[in-house]
């Protein structure tokens, strides 16, 4: 008996082209375009490790779409400041749902938000607790955990093809039981589920914890805002995507309903080739993003990038030898490595003095800039005075491509030498050289550990191009800057990045905008 590719139910539906099998036609579309005309580029397969995953079914060339899909379920994050529960756009909770309590935008999105089933839910859990949900200009963080696992459960019904497959994704309980969410989620989700839905004691609370842990696992987060708004999705073929300390491909989220995720291929795959996701920021350090890993996908990653002190020649993790620094001329930096890349405690060492730096007190001094960074952040975020304050103690700490520069340029380049009235041109020749610095370091980075068709190296790549044109133009020659046919075609990769994009943020919109007047002229 042929069983369907996606859920591993009886098929009904044949594939022409490639002879899959698929349970039905809401399976079928998951595997080919949208006109039907091809198959999607990929094949999904299962190891006793890491479960299913998917793997190129022919060679895919940069910018090849391998598959687009809508989400199965999409809810608030756990904790996120009032966001509207159909387009999760940001709100100020004058407008409530009259019988849950939770805010829209108005009453056309409650119309449209299919609300009436988790309505219910949600409003019995509300008269127990005898008290408003949301206010208007009282912040509620809390109420939001319910939501999603809510959806993925109720989806049964509804979506049952998209719950069927997701249904077969991990969940880790085993070892989520050890960590504090388990608790806290068994009160703001599972008691709560079962003690307002109507046949709440026919739900097993393993069910429900196996809900919580296929989302806490699983789900792509698909918008967060510095306000602290934000909502995930889970996804029948994303959701099957490994991670990568390198990534082979970038996903395209659409930011309103019904939340479309484009996945195209970053880099040219070749046939059989796994094909991957990152799960955390590419320009993560090895310790910081192994943890990360380990925290919330329970692995320890063990790759080609993990196991080389230089993270694939990145230096993302590289240090100052403060032996040689104090020994020698301050110009001629000696550079420390980890000893051990995969030992948690490894400690760093110099390849010039052969003297270590325990690694520890390594992390706790990045540690130290980073809570310096995220002080600037959310007080003083446009002060240059300050990041190039901390550029400057940074350097007598770390390599220049190390993390912390890596954060603090994310930060720094979309406000470094940009002033409402102002061109670039217009700012210090050696303020305009500080960033080109930062932004080719950047470059260096992200051409290794997120090369390709990603929006981190088309964001850097402009403000590269910009400030390179601007000190050309100020008459700049003793620079080394690259030629003008070279900035065109960067500032032509970078307008092509963004063009695949489903959507740009306002500030991403601008720099698409600035592209397009570069390139015109």
């Amino acid at each position: 008996m042929c069983l369907c590719t996606f859920c591993g139910e009886k098929s009904q539906i044949t594939c022409s082209r490639c002879e899959q099998a698929f349970c039905g036609t809401e399976h079928q579309r998951l595997h080919e375009f949208q006109d039907g005309s091809a198959c999607y580029p990929f094949r999904i397969k299962e190891s006793a490790e890491v479960g299913r995953f998917i793997v190129a079914s022919k060679d895919i060339l940069p910018g090849e779409v391998i598959f687009e899909e809508e989400v199965v379920v999409a809810g608030p994050n756990q904790e996120t400041i009032p966001i509207c529960l159909f387009c999760h756009e940001e709100v100020d909770c004058e407008f409530l749902c009259s019988s849950c309590g939770y805010p829209f935008c108005n009453d056309h999105c409650l119309t449209n938000c299919d609300h009436e089933l988790e309505c219910q839910i949600l409003s019995v859990a509300h008269n127990k607790e005898k008290k408003n949900v949301f206010r208007p200009s009282v912040i509620n963080r809390e109420s939001y955990h319910v939501i999603l696992p809510l959806r993925l459960l109720l989806s049964q019904q509804k979506k049952p093809y998209g719950y069927n497959m997701v249904n077969r994704l991990m969940d880790h309980n085993q070892e989520r039981q050890k960590f504090p969410y388990w608790e806290e989620s068994q009160v703001k989700v599972v008691d709560l589920i079962r003690n307002a839905h109507d046949q709440g004691n026919e739900i097993p609370e393993e069910k429900l914890h196996r809900i919580v842990g296929i989302l806490e696992v699983n789900a792509y987060e698909l918008y967060a805002s510095a306000t602290g708004a934000g909502f995930r999705g889970i996804f029948c073929v994303g959701s099957l995507l490994s991670h990568s300390c390198i990534a082979n491909t970038t996903h395209m989220w659409s930011k309103s309903p019904p939340f479309v995720n484009k996945c195209i291929a970053s880099v040219s795959i070749k046939q059989g080739t796994e094909i991957c996701s990152k799960y955390v920021h590419p320009a993560t350090g090895t310790w910081n993003r192994r943890q990360e890993l380990k925290s919330g996908w329970f692995f320890e990653c063990r790759c080609d990038r993990c196991a080389d002190p230089t993270e694939s020649g990145s230096s993302l993790s590289t240090i100052v030898c403060k032996t040689c620094q104090m020994e020698e001329n301050d110009s001629q930096m000696s550079w420390a490595l980890p000893k051990d890349p995969l030992s948690w405690f490894t400690n760093w060492i110099c390849h010039t003095c052969g003297c270590e730096q325990n690694g520890l007190t390594v992390q706790e001094k990045m540690q130290s800039f980073l809570d310096s960074l995220k002080y600037i952040i959310y007080h003083h975020r446009n002060d240059e005075n300050k990041y190039l304050d901390l550029i400057k103690e940074a350097k007598s700490f770390f390599h220049p491509h190390h993390q912390v520069f890596c954060q603090i340029s994310k930060w720094f380049l979309p406000v470094f030498c940009r002033k409402s009235g102002m061109s670039t041109k217009d700012f210090p020749t050696q303020k305009l050289i500080i960033k080109l610095e930062l932004c080719r370091n950047q470059l260096d980075v992200f051409d290794i550990v997120c090369p390709g068709l990603t929006k981190y190296r088309a964001k850097v790549m402009f403000e590269y191009v910009d400030v390179a044109l601007a000190l050309r133009e100020k008459g700049e020659t003793g620079l080394k800057l690259p030629d003008p046919f070279t900035l065109q075609s960067m500032a032509e990769e970078s307008y092509h990045i963004l063009s695949l994009e489903n959507h740009l943020t306002p500030f991403e919109e601008c720099i698409f905008y600035s592209l397009c007047m570069i390139l015109k002229n």
